[in-house]
C-alpha cells in the first residue's frame, strides 16, 4: 500500500466511524444519499478534520524520519 493510500485510509476510517459517515458508505452501495441532522454533519466534519490532521502528522513524521536518516539537522 502506498503512502497516499495509507493516508487516504486514515481519513476514511475516521469519517466511517461516524453515524452519518457510515450511512453514506452504506448508501453509496445502493445509490442513496445520506441526510443527517446538523449535529451528525458537524460530527462527520470534525472526524474528517481529525483524520486529515492524523494523516498530515503521520506524513510529517515520515518526512522527518527521512531527513534524519540522511543526516540533516533539525531546524
Amino acid at each position: 500500500m502506498s503512502l497516499r493510500e495509507e493516508l487516504q485510509a486514515v481519513i476514511r476510517i475516521r469519517v466511517g466511524e461516524t453515524e452519518l459517515g457510515d450511512e453514506a458508505v452504506q448508501g453509496a452501495l445502493t445509490g442513496e444519499k445520506a441526510w443527517g441532522s446538523t449535529q451528525a454533519v458537524l460530527n462527520t466534519l470534525v472526524s474528517y478534520c481529525t483524520g486529515l490532521e492524523d494523516a498530515v502528522l503521520r506524513l510529517a513524521d515520515e518526512v522527518d524520519d527521512l531527513r534524519l536518516g540522511r543526516g540533516e539537522a533539525e531546524s
